[in-house]
This record gives structure tokens, sequence and C-alpha cells, in this order.
């Protein structure tokens, strides 16, 4: 329960956190509450539901997770198996097993475009440089495949 006494140095602290990390009350205040839930909104919606991660995703992650490292390892192990992930699964960037322990011979990844996945990372300082360099990346292949697709069409009026 939220305190309403304005003297208590946790007042501001939504309970809503703290039913999900005990003691989070003790360590984060709404803003760092409210990043940690902007966290790890961005990393279910790379992992959840999906059994492999695209390369450029991966290391997104994996930068954004050792960023906030301190704040978000006590619940970082019961967050990934929320979303159906071990830490040896997230570690690999993709899963052996299904969830009935079968083991996969094809695997889904995040259905979004690359570039919108990207572009998710960009809210945090700690990724907004590498993002930014990805989306460069992905817009160069863009190009020189809508340049490829050109030249064969280009290619088909000169043979016809």
């Amino acid at each position: 329960m939220m305190s309403t006494n304005p003297y208590d140095p946790h007042h501001h602290l939504d309970p809503v956190h703290q039913q999900h990390w005990p003691g989070a009350a003790l360590l984060l205040t709404k803003d760092q509450a409210e990043e940690v839930k902007s966290v790890w909104s961005t990393v279910a919606m790379v992992l959840k539901g999906y059994d492999a991660i695209p390369m450029e995703l991966k290391i997104l992650l994996d930068r954004l997770l050792a960023a906030y490292h301190d704040t978000l390892r006590v619940e970082r192990r019961h967050r990934l198996a929320q979303m159906g992930w071990s830490e040896e699964d997230y570690a690999r960037g993709y899963k052996l097993e299904d969830p009935s322990g079968r083991e996969l011979s094809q695997w889904t990844s995040c259905t979004r475009s690359l570039a919108d996945g990207v572009r998710t990372f960009m809210k945090f300082p700690c990724t907004q440089e590498i993002a930014l360099n990805i989306l460069e990346e992905v817009e160069a292949r863009n190009v020189l495949r809508d340049d490829d697709q050109d030249s064969l069409i280009e290619f088909g009026k000169f043979i016809r």
C-alpha cells in the first residue's frame, strides 16, 4: 500500500511495481520504477512468444540489460522465465526446446520489421547510438535491395 504521508521517503512509489519485486520500494523511486517497467516491456517485445532473437536485437538487448544490470539482477531470471526463456537460452540467442521439452527444429523470432524493433531501443540512452548505427545499416541494405530490384526490372526490359 502506498503511504499517504508526504514525510515518508517512499510515499511516491508505485505499489504495482512493489508486488513484482519485493523490496523495490526501498530501492527505486517512481521514475526509476517506470524506467525499469519500460526496459522489461522492451525485452518482452523481443522475447515473449518467440524462440530466437535476431542478431541486431540481441546486441541491443545485451547492452540494455547490461546497463541496468544492478537494478534488474534480482528479477532477471524470474522475468525471463515468465517470457519462456532460461538464462542459458537467452545467452545463446535461441531456445533448444519448446515448453513441453521437445527439441526445436524450427524457430520463430520477433515478427515486427527489424527497423521497428530497433527504433524501440532509441528511447534508452545506453542503446541510442547502436540503434542508430543499426538503422543506418538496415536502410543501406534496403536501398541495395531496391537497386537490385530496379536493375532486375531494367534487365527484364532489356531482354524483351
